[in-house]
């Protein structure tokens, strides 16, 4: 009789590159997954975050201080839906996702003061990938392939202040949860060799905390002549850990395995400024790093992570409210940015560019249909690398009423 073998899984779970067929953005299986960046509907179609953006009717998520300028309880909700090809040695694969972008209430509790609070719920991480490969090692052929699904869902409760006229503070607690479930499935040519199966299921839960503030300065401040309108933000999610509870299923060997631990998540800084110009145009820029490379999982250090940087920066044509023509009353957005992702593969770093452009049609006395597209190109096919195209669509519902308003008895 003839012994069947079976390889080292640590041996067989080395991924180099892959190259022979993807579906879906396989740089999502490293660390949590592809982190959103999600400011609010406005600031999709501006390139990105909104960490100097504050207004009346803006609830922005990015930067709690931001919410303080609230004059109505207002709702807002979003949608997305993302088409993404990845190209890798020669070949190319469609993938598509759409879910829920966000859900935000924001009620001002006192308008003299910027009391805002706020409670949303959004997605934090997201996972998606299918990858097949055929690898060898040490003469032994097999086909491989891996799928992920899942991701971090982030519920959150904000407050805003105003100690003064012109200088914006705020926080937001989050709550951290989400189950994030990988395959892989291992067929050898050799008969010799035993095929195997392994699953992970790891649910992580934890909390997070934002801190903001916003500074509107008057046209002088420490003798410097600033611009009217002009605004600057700087938002903190301070260092946490999220708990993980993870099932490894290993089919070869009929055993689960179940461990305990936790999951780093770095400090994220936030910087955004904002000028308005001409009474209807507003020009916004922001800066975010996060530096995932001393990254934890179960006690172990996270390879493949580095410092994220993203930059974007966006112009908006804020609308005339009273116009009789219907494109006057539309708001134009257009933006761009760069992302140094926190992925890098083989020695490679995986960058993003991107674009964007979006508008906010009136369709009723105080609600608003946010329409954004953000195109954008991630990672090189060099070095057996992915390369992803997407085109991402966001459709949000925003609209306000007055609430706590008191009236007089007869």
């Amino acid at each position: 009789m003839t012994a069947r073998r079976v390889l080292p899984i640590s041996l067989l779970l080395v991924v180099g590159t892959l190259s022979s067929f993807a579906g879906g953005p396989v740089y999502s299986r490293y660390g949590f997954g592809d982190i959103v960046w999600f400011g609010s509907g406005r600031a999709a179609g501006l390139g990105g975050l909104g960490y100097g953006l504050r207004g009346e009717g803006f609830l922005n998520l990015a930067n709690p201080a931001g919410l303080s300028g609230l004059r109505q309880t207002r709702f807002d909700g979003s949608f997305f839906y993302t088409s993404t090809t990845s190209e890798a040695g020669g070949a190319s694969s469609p993938y598509s996702q759409a879910g829920l972008q966000s859900l935000s209430f924001g009620i001002p509790i006192d308008t003299a003061r910027g009391i805002t609070l706020l409670l949303s719920t959004n997605p934090y991480s997201q996972i998606g990938y299918a990858v097949t490969r055929r690898d060898e090692q040490r003469g032994v052929v097999s086909n491989q392939e891996f799928y992920g699904r899942g991701g971090l869902s982030e519920l959150s409760l904000g407050l805003s202040y105003a100690p003064d006229r012109s200088f914006f503070v705020g926080f937001k607690a989050s709550y951290l949860y989400g189950r994030v479930r990988q395959y892989t499935r291992i067929d050898f040519e050799n008969a010799l060799f035993t095929d195997d199966v392994i699953e992970r299921s790891s649910f992580h839960s934890g909390f997070l905390l934002t801190l903001g503030v916003l500074w509107e300065p008057s046209s002088t401040t420490f003798g410097i002549r600033l611009p009217r309108d002009f605004s600057i933000g700087v938002a903190l999610s301070l260092p946490t850990s999220t708990t993980v509870e993870q099932d490894a299923v290993f089919g070869v060997l009929d055993t689960v395995l179940t461990n305990h631990g936790t999951a780093s998540v770095p400090l994220r800084f936030g910087l955004g400024t904002a000028f308005r110009f001409a009474d209807r145009y507003v020009v916004a820029a922001d800066v975010a790093m996060q530096d995932w490379s001393g990254s934890t999982y179960l006690g172990a250090s996270v390879p493949d992570l580095r410092n994220s940087i993203r930059m974007s920066a966006g112009i908006e044509a804020l609308p005339r409210l009273n116009d009789l023509s219907v494109f006057q009353r539309i708001a134009y957005r257009l933006g761009a940015g760069y992302h140094q992702t926190s992925v890098s593969v083989n020695g490679t770093g995986i960058d993003e560019m991107f674009v964007t452009g979006g508008v906010a049609v009136p369709i009723g006395p105080n609600a608003r249909l946010n329409i954004a597209l953000q195109y954008g190109v991630r990672g090189t096919t060099s070095n057996g690398l992915q390369r992803d195209s997407y085109l991402r669509l966001n459709v949000g519902l925003t609209g306000s009423e007055l609430w706590f308003v008191n009236f007089e008895e007869d």
